[in-house]
């Protein structure tokens, strides 16, 4: 019979309080997400704000996560790629040193960082974030996310040898013994998720980082190439290519099934009922509202265009077509465009204008729309004129049309 010693006993009861202590936090953070209020996190997000980079920048879903233990340079290589790819880096170190300022426990960071996320999403049009902590134990959270919120997780796991791991946290003055005393759990944790997870990309750095940051870069670039949606290339007949390529295989894309007031058609093009237009998000710099009464929100500060027409089959929104195209098209930022329950009128305009701008049919269009927007569905008569308005730009861009 196995007899239980003090070392035993300790670290018995340290991971069941551990056990406990996560199933409470899981908790409170269903809590927080279903309510969306937390006095002290609005505080620290207000601050934290100032540190973030690259917020208004258009950029895809995708969410780079790290596995790794403390010293293996996850920070060195999450700053390198939110330069490269003007990405969003949320750190853990700079929200713990933001709870210190108002004297709050620094573990509430990871419940932080959880709150956080969903805020960014709705907020800014940057898509692309970098979560740099580790994730090892708390991974579960963040693959719900991104399938919850349609984002493409990518996995990197940094590779260090103990040795040198541990060295390298003897170098650092600050914290040193802290990170060191916890170093047999955190690489317990890194061991076990290794066992279970496979990793995007492995990074090794035993030495010069030069060589696998490049190959991690050219690994993120091809993802992004043939993942994201909206490829904002420097050569402009490059970046409308791409788009309308992605239109004509959206029967490849897998469909949004989240409810939601507004839904992300491309970076920049939004689609929403009354309440996302009632309740717009800062980064929206256009509002196009389609209501059979529009009336401008109060304290609106972005453009707004009211198109007042009923969601009846005799309104011809044909008629909107071009001038709702031209208020889109020259925006300079982010544009929302709804209606009422944003299924028929601000759909049809959303399609006509991916219609006229990247030379799709209507069909290809509104499979697109349908799969990043799962209630759109034009009135049957406002389909009728989507067709007839194919018809049309078909004489322009005849050439464009063949074989679609």
């Amino acid at each position: 019979m196995h007899s239980f010693n003090v070392r035993d006993l300790f670290v018995f009861y340290f991971n069941l309080g551990l056990l406990l202590l996560s199933g409470l936090c899981s908790q409170l953070n269903g809590q927080i997400a279903e309510s969306g209020q937390n006095p002290l996190f609005e505080k620290v997000y207000e601050q934290h704000l100032k540190q973030l980079h690259y917020l208004n920048e258009f950029q895809p879903k995708l969410l780079i996560l790290f596995s790794g233990t403390p010293g293996m340079g996850k920070t060195t290589v999450a700053r390198a790629l939110e330069d490269h790819f003007h990405a969003v880096r949320v750190s853990s170190d700079e929200g713990r040193a933001i709870l210190r300022q108002f004297g709050e426990e620094v573990e509430l960071v990871y419940s932080y960082i959880e709150w956080l996320l969903p805020k960014l999403e709705a907020n800014f049009a940057n898509h692309c974030i970098i979560v740099d902590r580790s994730i090892d134990r708390t991974f579960p959270f963040y693959a719900k996310y991104a399938q919850d919120h349609a984002f493409e997780p990518f996995l990197i796991r940094m590779k260090l040898d103990r040795k040198e791991n541990e060295e390298e946290l003897l170098a650092r003055k600050k914290g040193a013994k802290r990170l060191l005393r916890g170093s047999d759990n955190s690489w317990r944790d890194y061991e076990n998720f290794s066992k279970t997870h496979t990793p995007d990309f492995v990074f090794d750095n035993s030495g010069s980082i030069e060589k696998p940051l490049q190959q991690l870069e050219k690994k993120i670039e091809a993802l992004l190439a043939s993942k994201r949606l909206f490829f904002y290339a420097k050569d402009p007949n490059e970046q409308f290519a791409t788009i309308r390529a992605i239109i004509l295989k959206s029967a490849n894309l897998t469909a949004t099934s989240v409810e939601a007031d507004m839904y992300e058609i491309l970076p920049g093009l939004y689609l929403g009922n009354c309440v996302a237009g009632e309740n717009v998000p800062e980064k929206i710099t256009r509002l196009l509202c389609c209501r059979t009464t529009p009336i401008r929100p109060v304290n609106l500060k972005c453009g707004w265009k009211k198109l007042a027409f009923a969601d009846a089959s005799d309104s011809k929104i044909s008629r909107f077509f071009d001038e709702s195209y031209d208020y889109i098209d020259r925006a300079q930022g982010p544009v929302l465009v709804h209606c009422n329950r944003g299924v028929s009128r601000s759909t049809s305009l959303v399609i006509a204008y991916l219609m006229k701008k990247f030379d799709v049919s209507f069909d290809a269009a509104f499979q697109f729309v349908k799969k990043k927007c799962p209630r759109a569905c034009p009135e049957p008569n406002f389909q009728q004129e989507l067709r007839e308005y194919e018809k049309r730009l078909a004489v322009i861009h005849r050439p464009l049309f063949v074989n679609q």
